[in-house]
């Protein structure tokens, strides 16, 4: 596929934890172990959104002979479902520990961030 995809693969995982690190401070979070535990998780389906979203525009440029432009636009809308639906199976067990536990107050900051990350990633491979 070429050198301008892969840095366009390349450019979204540190912009992806740049926006969810952004947002640390927002919902409480300070930097510790298991927030970088959560990065470092959630890296490998950073990676994959971006790719899916690079290789379907790739195809429909080729396929079809449109544009970058609107081929990108078409390409992200017609994986955005599947791509929204892969991002919310990985999270939903990680929701169970969001359900207030005394005991899971530690752990809150692993699925707080996991959610924050994906999302992030979410948003930087559709836009």
């Amino acid at each position: 596929m070429g050198l301008v995809n892969a840095l366009f693969v390349a450019l979204s995982v540190p912009l992806s934890m740049a926006i969810a690190f952004i947002f640390l401070p927002f919902i409480g979070f300070t930097m510790n172990m298991l927030v970088m535990f959560a990065f470092i998780f959630a890296l490998g389906i950073v990676v994959d959104d971006a790719i899916v979203v690079i290789e379907n525009t790739h195809r429909i440029h080729k396929k079809t002979k449109m544009d970058i432009t609107s081929s990108a636009k078409f390409a992200a809308g017609e994986v955005f479902l599947p791509i929204l639906s892969g991002t919310l199976t990985t999270l939903a067990p990680f929701s169970l520990w969001l359900s207030g536990r005394e005991w899971l107050e530690v752990l809150w900051f692993y699925p707080g961030n996991t959610h924050n990350t994906l999302f992030a990633s979410l948003i930087v491979a559709i836009f």
